[in-house]
This record gives structure tokens, sequence and C-alpha cells, in this order.
């Protein structure tokens, strides 16, 4: 039994790995700081853009956006 339990997990993972690897990296990065009521943030911006180049370094489609409305996030 113990032999069959094994068995199955190398199974299970050797198909969720190359499912994992078939699928589409799509990464959504939003760096807001302009806001109506409080002070605008110098940073979040710059820490998007950045985000965004990391993650298109490791191999994700980035959609980024600074300073988005509600709408414009749709």
């Amino acid at each position: 039994m113990r032999y069959l339990t094994v068995i199955v997990s190398l199974f299970c993972m050797l198909f969720s790995a190359q499912a994992a690897k078939a699928d589409r990296r799509i990464a959504f990065v939003v760096g807001n700081g302009a806001y109506k009521n409080v002070a605008q943030l110098p940073n979040p911006a710059i820490d998007a853009q950045a985000m965004a180049a990391v993650l298109r370094n490791v191999g994700f489609e980035v959609v980024e956006g600074t300073n988005l409305t509600r709408d414009k996030m749709t």
C-alpha cells in the first residue's frame, strides 16, 4: 500500500507540473499614488514599474497601470 501511495503521488506531481508549465503567466500591476483626499504619494508608480519589470524578466505577461480610476481598471 505504501508503494502505491508513493507511485500515485509521483504520478500526480508529474502531471500537475506539466499543467502548470502550459499556463499563461499574467500579472496585473497597479501603482496608485494620486488620491483625491490625501497628499500624493511619490513612490507607487515607480514601485509598480519596477515590479512589472521583474515580473516580465521571469516570464510574466504584464498589464500595468498607474493612478488608475476604478473605471480604467476594468
